[in-house]
């Protein structure tokens, strides 16, 4: 049996492309064959989930290529051309293959296209035929056009948030696609659009999504029932699917539409509960300065900083909460990791031990704020390469570009060249500092940040300064989706509808 493994990733946030343009090629990194498999086995990734199932299989893994960019911008035509092709191109040179696993994100959007996830799949069936088994992972974000289940035999989006399950996912798509292809299908799969743009979709346990987790596992330890998920969407999109897709996929002679409607109406009964609430910058500093004096020694209060999330495609210049911390004299700080390449390079020039003069962040537009005009300390310099210790990409390799960590004021700011979400301590570590050597830390992430520091942290703040990820949601214009998604419409009186699709 063998079976190709590869993809193309990019979350899409069609807000941003105002000022960040169109994605192009320089924003993906690009893994052909034995480099693919170099880079990804033995990581907590989908593509080293894949590869680990198929190695415990003793089936034959044929690695393609997969492109993996930070989320962003929508993606050019031309750039999107010329990935879509090297991903083909090494399907048809590995051909013939019994079936074809693909790590994908769902949100993904083409200039002209629209769905990225719609198109690669459907040109991918083109180019394999109707017989080759296809299975695709999804992030937890993806709003995919149900269309896709014409041409894909399973979809697997992860289910938790953070999204730590991501490896499982990935061992869980190459198992079923072993599966299928030794008889296990046709598939059917009953898809559900609810009107909701979920910002509050962590999965700890006490949770609203918590709860409808362990609904999906209770369909899913069903027999026959091969995935029950809950696709919270990407609400930084504007498409004509935003919202919440709910998936129930099932062998042959199964009816899948009871179980995904009554998921629908589980989360559409908690949809005031999964809209996210925060506070401002100044409530943020001021609650963490409280919480801070009564932790215990070497656990911060973290403060996540939602509204200039760089994985959701925010610059990650923001100097809203560095204000904040610097007006209260809020003591020992860490903000991690604000972009600013010039202050970088400046440091780097300068040197460990220098002071500099530096406009820092605020160059990116004016939700970002004014830059922090103040001398700095240059307290180290790294290459910006770090490998995660987390089980949300553990093993993986990242690279943040050239970064600073620098002194001012009291607080410590790590600087980075291209934009970073920091979930993962490590990005401290390679800069010599620690959680426990901060009262306050200040991550640019609005959920992830809580894989990694979730449990280093004495108590956790969610802040809602101006920016490109805010959860005012109604900042952002929407024309795709009439009406628009609740909370933006109420949606009174809605009940759910599924669509069944066959494949196999």
């Amino acid at each position: 049996m063998r079976i190709g493994i590869g993809g193309l990733y990019q979350e899409t946030n069609t807000f941003a492309t105002s000022w960040m343009g169109y994605a192009d090629l320089a924003d993906f990194r690009v893994d052909h064959g034995d480099a693919l498999v170099d880079a990804y086995s033995g990581t907590a990734t989908e593509i080293g989930g894949m590869l680990t199932a198929a190695a415990d299989a003793r089936i034959e893994a044929v690695p393609l290529c997969f492109a993996i960019a930070v989320p962003g911008s929508i993606i050019g035509s031309d750039c999107y051309r010329k990935l879509a092709g090297e991903l083909l191109d090494s399907i048809g040179n590995a051909a013939p293959l019994d079936a074809v696993t693909l790590a994908l994100h769902g949100a993904g959007q083409v200039d002209g296209l629209g769905s990225l996830e719609l198109d690669l799949v459907h040109r991918v069936r083109l180019l394999v035929g109707p017989k080759p088994v296809i299975v695709a992972t999804l992030d937890l974000h993806a709003m995919v056009p149900e269309q896709i289940f014409a041409d894909v035999d399973l979809l697997l989006p992860c289910h938790e948030y953070p999204h730590t399950d991501i490896a499982d996912r990935g061992r869980e798509a190459m198992q079923q696609a072993i599966a299928l292809v030794g008889g296990l299908g046709p598939t059917r799969t009953a898809v559900v659009h609810v009107p909701l743009l979920i910002t509050a979709g962590i999965t700890a346990h006490g949770t609203p999504m918590r709860e409808v987790l362990d609904a999906c596992a209770d369909v899913e330890a069903r027999s026959g029932y091969l995935d029950a998920s809950i696709q919270h969407g990407f609400p930084f999109s504007d498409v004509p699917d935003a919202g919440v897709h709910v998936t129930v996929s099932v062998t042959e002679g199964l009816d899948p539409v009871h179980a995904a409607l009554s998921l629908a109406r589980t989360v559409w009964e908690r949809r005031a509960d999964l809209v996210g609430r925060a506070c401002t910058a100044d409530e943020a500093v001021h609650q963490a300065q409280q919480l801070a004096r009564t932790a215990p020694p070497g656990r911060p209060v973290v403060i996540g900083d939602g509204g200039d999330n760089p994985g959701g495609a925010a610059p990650g210049d923001s100097t809203h909460l560095l204000r904040a911390c610097l007006a209260a004299g809020a003591g020992s700080v860490l903000l991690a990791a604000l972009t600013d390449a010039e202050a970088v390079a400046a440091a780097q020039a300068a040197g460990v031990g220098a002071v500099i003069e530096v406009a820092l962040g605020g160059r990116m537009g004016p939700l970002q704020g004014e830059p922090v005009m103040a001398g700095a300390i240059v307290r180290a310099v790294t290459d910006g390469g770090w490998n995660a210790t987390i089980a949300m990409g553990r093993g993986a390799s990242y690279e943040m570009g050239p970064t600073a960590l620098l002194h001012i004021d009291g607080v410590d700011v790590i600087v980075c060249t291209k934009r970073t979400q920091v979930f993962d301590p490590e990005v401290l570590a390679i800069h010599g500092v620690h959680p426990g050597d901060y009262s306050i830390i200040i991550l640019k992430s609005s959920s992830h940040f809580r894989a990694g520091f979730q449990d280093l942290a004495h108590a956790v703040i969610t802040a809602d300064a101006p920016g490109v990820t805010s959860l005012d949601l109604a900042a952002f214009p929407r024309q795709a989706c009439e009406p628009p998604p609740y909370p933006l419409y109420p949606h009174d009186g809605w009940e759910p509808s599924a669509r069944v699709w066959t494949r196999g």
